[in-house]
C-alpha cells in the first residue's frame, strides 16, 4: 500500500504500457484507496482515459452467455462475456442499435505453435497469460452468433450507472496494464468476470461458490441466485436457427425453388418471391461464415448473384418472427435455467430374481436421458463419474467414467448434419474378457439422428475397444451398432438405448430403458429396465 500511496502522490512518474501517471493508468484503484484512507490524491489530466470512457459511454452492464453450437458436445459448457450498454441509446428501440455497444471478455493468449498436448497442459496449469479485451459488440455477434452459429443470452445485471462506470475503469486498468494466469477449468473467463463484478460490489462473494471448476452457465446461475440480475433475458438466435425458422415457413414449391437456386445462377435471377430471396440471403450468410469467408469460386459466384437480385425483387418478406418468437416456438431456455451440472443417482430393485442396488455420480454436466428444458436443444456430455452395481449372488461391477460426449444433430434438415459420440472409462465389466481384471475401454460412434421438440431417434455404427493386463497385455476391438430413442413431454421422459457388438464368435447385447418424472428442476424419479432387471431410482442434481 505504501508504494501505491507514493505512486498516487506524484504525477510525473509514468506507469503501464501507455506511460501514464498512476492516477490515469489505475483510476479505479485510486478511488478505492482514497475511500479506504479517507484522503484525496492529486488528479492530473487524463485525456486518453477521458476519450476512452466517452467512447464507451455506458451506464448498464449485461452478462452474455454463449450457448452450444452444432457438432460440438463440449460447447455445452458455454462461454460468457460482459456487455456495456447505454440505456438511452438502446431505449430508442432501433434494430441493431445494441451492436454498437461494447463487450469485454477474458481470454488466454496462447502460442499458435503449441501442439494439442502442450496446449492442454499449459491451459490446465495456468502457463498461458490471460487478458481482458474490449471490442465492439458486433464483433462478438459476428464470431459467436454467425461464424459459430451459437445462440446468445443477454442477462442484464442490477448494477447502478456508477457501478458500471467503475467496472469500465477497471477494464481500462486490466486491458492496458495487467495480465493474469489463465486456467481453462478453474480461474477461466467466467471466474475472472465474476471477480470483476465483485470488485464493484465488495459485499458480493459469488466466486466462493466454486471449489474446482467454474462452468460458464453456473457463473450466470450464481448471479441470478444472488439477486444481481434482472428477469428479462434477451435472446439472440444464431444464424443457423434463423435460417431454419425461415425454411420451415416455405411451402413445398418454395422449398424446391430454394434448392434449385442454391446451385443455379439462372434460377436465382428468375426469383420474384421476397420471402424466398430472404431465405437465400441467410443461407449464403451462413455458408460464408462457415467457410471463414473463403467459399469455392463456384459457390461465391452463386452467393454474389443473390445480392443484386435481392435489391431488384419488389415486396416484403413474409418472415416476421423476432428472436423472441423463435425462442418461444422452440421452447428454448438457457442451461443456467435448467438443472445444475452435478448429480447423484441411487436405485434398488430386482436382478435375475435377486436384490440389486446401484449408485451413480457425475461431476458434470448433462445426461442424454434428462428432459430439462435448459438443455432441450443440446446433446450430452458427462465427465468424471462413478457407477457401482451390487447384485446379490454376483460379483459387484464398477465403472469409472472419464468422459462421454454425444452430439445428435438432425440429419434430414438442410444443411445436413451427422451425429457422433465417444466415451472413455476404466471398468471391471467386460463381456469379452476372462477374469475380473480392470481394463481401459473406449468407444466411438458416427451415424444419423432425427429429432423434434419432443422426440429423438439415432442410429450410430460403433466400435468399442478394450485393453487390460492379465498374463500380458490383451485387448479387443468390437464393431457394433448403437441406437437411441427418447420422448419427452412436460415433466415426463421415456428413454431407450440399445447396442450390439461382435468380437470373434461372441456377441454382446445391451438394452436399457428409463421412464422418468421430473418432480422438480433438480430432481427426478425413474423406473429402469435392463435385460431381466427392474429398478426404481432417484436422481438429484446439485
Amino acid at each position: 500500500m505504501e508504494a501505491a500511496v507514493l505512486a498516487y502522490s506524484e504525477t510525473e512518474k509514468k506507469y503501464g504500457t501507455l506511460s501514464l501517471p498512476a492516477a490515469c493508468a489505475f483510476p479505479e484503484r485510486k478511488r478505492i484507496l482514497e475511500d479506504l484512507l479517507s484522503r484525496q490524491f492529486p488528479t492530473p489530466p487524463c485525456p486518453d482515459l477521458d476519450r476512452w470512457m466517452e467512447r464507451i459511454n455506458a451506464d448498464q452492464t449485461s452478462l452474455v452467455f454463449v450457448g452450444a453450437y452444432a457438432g460440438n458436445a463440449a460447447s455445452i459448457l458455454g462461454h460468457t462475456f460482459l456487455r456495456f450498454t447505454n440505456s438511452k441509446r438502446e431505449a430508442q428501440g432501433r434494430e441493431g442499435i445494441d451492436l454498437l455497444s461494447h463487450s469485454v471478455g477474458y481470454t488466454a493468449h496462447t502460442n499458435p505453435n503449441d501442439g494439442k498436448i502442450a496446449y492442454t497442459i499449459k491451459g490446465l496449469t495456468g502457463a498461458y497469460p490471460g487478458f481482458y479485451d474490449i471490442e465492439p459488440y458486433y464483433m462478438k455477434v459476428g464470431l459467436y452468433n454467425n461464424a459459430e452459429s451459437r445462440d446468445l443470452w443477454d442477462v442484464k445485471l442490477s448494477l447502478s450507472p456508477q457501478e458500471t462506470e467503475r467496472m469500465v475503469r477497471l477494464v481500462w486498468e486490466y486491458s492496458f496494464n495487467a495480465q493474469i494466469a489463465y486456467y481453462f477449468i478453474g480461474k477461466n473467463c467466467s471466474y475472472r468476470l465474476l471477480k470483476l463484478i465483485e470488485i464493484v460490489r465488495p459485499d458480493l462473494h459469488v466466486s466462493d461458490s466454486f471449489l474446482f471448476e467454474v462452468l460458464p452457465a453456473e457463473s450466470v446461475r450464481v448471479l441470478i441466485e444472488a439477486g444481481l440480475t434482472e428477469t428479462d433475458w434477451k435472446f439472440r438466435a444464431s444464424i443457423r436457427r434463423r435460417l431454419n425458422a425461415k425454411l420451415e415457413l416455405l411451402s413445398s414449391d418454395q422449398r424446391n425453388l430454394f434448392e434449385e437456386a442454391k446451385t443455379s445462377i439462372q434460377a436465382v435471377q428468375q426469383i420474384e418471391d421476397p420471402t424466398l430471396i430472404d431465405a437465400l440471403l441467410d443461407y449464403w450468410l451462413y455458408e460464408n461464415y462457415k467457410a471463414n469467408a473463403d467459399l469455392p469460386l463456384e459457390k461465391r459466384d452463386l452467393m454474389e448473384a443473390v445480392f443484386p437480385r435481392a435489391a431488384s425483387v419488389k415486396g416484403t418478406s413474409l418472415f416476421r418472427q423476432t428472436d423472441e418468437d423463435i425462442r418461444k416456438s422452440g421452447q428454448l431456455e438457457p442451461p443456467f435455467a435448467g438443472h445444475k451440472p452435478r448429480w447423484i443417482e441411487v436405485g434398488a430393485g430386482r436382478d435375475h430374481d435377486r436384490t440389486s442396488a446401484e449408485f451413480s455420480a457425475r461431476l458434470g454436466v448433462h445426461p442424454l436421458w434428462s428432459n430439462s428444458p435448459g438443455y432441450r436443444d443440446i446433446s450430452a456430455i458427462e465427465y468424471l463419474g462413478l457407477d457401482y452395481q451390487f447384485r446379490e449372488g454376483f460379483r459387484d461391477l464398477w465403472n469409472v467414467l472419464i468422459v462421454q460426449a454425444r452430439t445428435l444433430e438432425e440429419f434430414f434438415a438442410r444443411p445436413r448434419s451427422s451425429s457422433w459420440g465417444f466415451d472413455m472409462r476404466v471398468t471391471n465389466d467386460c463381456h469379452f474378457c476372462d477374469g475380473e481384471t480392470a481394463q481401459f475401454q473406449m468407444s466411438g460412434s458416427y451415424g444419423i439422428a432425427s429429432k423434434s421438440d419432443q422426440w429423438l431417434f439415432a442410429v450410430l455404427p460403433d466400435v468399442e475397444l478394450g485393453v487390460w493386463n492379465e498374463n500380458g497385455t490383451q485387448g479387443f476391438a468390437a464393431p457394433g451398432i448403437r441406437s437411441i430413442g427418447k420422448w419427452g413431454h412436460g415433466r415426463f421422459v421415456l428413454f431407450l438405448e440399445g447396442s450390439a457388438h461382435w468380437w470373434k464368435s461372441e456377441r454382446l447385447e445391451k438394452i436399457e430403458s428409463r421412464i422418468g418424472y421430473e418432480y422438480s428442476k433438480q430432481g427426478s424419479i425413474f423406473l429402469k429396465f435392463r435385460e431381466r432387471a427392474a429398478m426404481a431410482s432417484l436422481v438429484q442434481f446439485f
